[in-house]
């Protein structure tokens, strides 16, 4: 059976934003810094200060959509990989090395540009005559100082080159706490296959060792004695921030380098936000799931945390969406619309939450979530999309409101 003309119109968002090109006139945006993001072709580029920046996949070439990241330093000095040369052994870029067990040899096999990003490729080939590891690392051990408790997490694009993984075993990337006198103490590692195509691989850790001083971020494998491997890795920007999250390349040429906040906001009153009920579709993904923190999707508030109300992930095991409600400081609710495993594999996913006196709905790719009987508006002025307490440190593509309740059903419907 047909809508009625007079439904469809009732029903359509008082407010919408496809965001893959560029920003609707209604938002401000600002950042501090010049930032990182792949453009159409694939290749890396830089978005000048208070820019915002539409990002691709830059394997697929596919639209992300709007980029939202937090402030974040990247502590690896030399991710444009100057200063290697190559041969055999070679010289590795500034500030690095490699190693590997006696009968493997280890040799700069290339260096270059691709997908905009310099590159190097490392060779490791051989028999070993011992079972040990072949690695390579980003920063000597003493360079990067650290200390128990502390999270951080490493990042690297990595793609194989040539050879095979054949007889490799344990290929990680990976971090080693040392303490004062650099003598080894702990440390973890996550796996990782690389293969021909370009894929980033990372690791979140928090320091464990109560005499940790210095951290080494490197990626590294097993060898087996008398096994012979053959294998080239391509490496490209290597990146290790002190947080639990992982964030689009921040390039460095021979000191850390920050990248500002994104912020990107609009006053409630351009969306005709009546003060009391409506609804909210949003489309996008997360780049990384930390192991901690609450990432903002989009917050309406009066510019304190003490008034909001919004959408908000929380890292853990496994990460989850919630729905919040804060009035005059205190908490009316924060309740999880379910677990966002797609989200944080950088799949598009659309939630949707509906508001009115007294009750609130969520919905998460066309399902029915989490609903409820404690919905109040308080008095807000400004929509952060992409940010509030914490930045989403995702992709953003599309953003509706509606200034009217909807129901459960037509929710769901908008959010397929």
């Amino acid at each position: 059976m047909s809508v009625p003309v007079i439904l469809r119109r009732r029903l359509r968002p008082a407010y919408q934003a496809v965001l893959l090109q560029g920003l609707p006139p209604a938002f401000s945006f600002t950042r501090a810094s010049a930032a990182n993001y792949f453009n159409a072709s694939g290749a890396l580029q830089s978005a000048s200060s208070n820019a915002p920046r539409f990002d691709y996949d830059p394997v697929s070439g596919a639209a992300r959509g709007l980029l939202m990241e937090g402030q974040s330093t990247n502590v690896i000095r030399n991710s444009a990989l100057a200063g290697a040369s190559v041969g055999a052994p070679g010289s590795m870029p500034t500030n690095m090395a490699k190693s590997a067990p006696a009968g493997v040899t280890h040799s700069v096999a290339g260096t270059g540009t691709e997908y905009g990003m310099p590159y190097i490729d490392v060779r490791f080939q051989g028999a070993p005559g011992a079972t040990g590891q072949c690695y390579l690392s980003f920063e000597f051990a003493s360079s990067i100082a650290a200390a128990q408790n502390d999270i951080w997490t490493l990042s690297a694009y990595v793609r194989l080159a040539g050879g095979t993984l054949a007889n490799i075993s344990s290929l990680s990337v990976s971090m080693n706490e040392f303490n004062s006198s650099l003598a080894y103490v702990t440390g973890g590692s996550n796996a990782c296959a690389p293969t021909s195509t370009l894929k980033r691989y990372a690791l979140t850790r928090t320091l464990s060792n109560v005499s940790t001083a210095f951290l080494q971020p490197l990626i590294n494998f097993t060898v087996t004695s008398g096994q012979a491997i053959d294998v080239t890795f391509r490496f490209y920007q290597p990146q290790l921030e002190k947080s639990a999250l992982m964030t689009s390349a921040i390039v460095t040429a021979g000191s850390a380098a920050t990248r500002a906040a994104d912020i990107c906001t609009m006053p409630v009153s351009a969306l005709g936000y009546n003060g009391a009920s409506g609804a909210i579709i949003l489309k996008g993904s997360m780049q990384y799931a930390g192991t901690s923190g609450t990432p903002w999707l989009l917050s309406m508030d009066d510019g304190t945390s003490g008034n909001r109300f919004g959408l908000h992930a929380a890292m853990g095991s496994p990460p989850r969406m919630y729905g919040m409600l804060k009035s005059g400081g205190s908490t009316v609710f924060d309740t999880s619309f379910g677990s966002i495993s797609a989200e944080a594999a950088e799949t598009d996913v659309k939630w949707g939450m509906g508001f009115a006196p007294g009750s609130f709905l969520s919905s998460r790719n066309g399902q029915s979530g989490a609903s409820g009987a404690s919905f109040a508006s308080p008095a807000v002025t400004t929509l952060n999309l992409g940010g509030g307490d914490a930045a989403w440190n995702g992709w953003i593509k599309q953003f509706d409101f509606y200034n009217i309740p909807l129901t459960q059903a037509q929710l769901n419907a908008r959010t397929i």
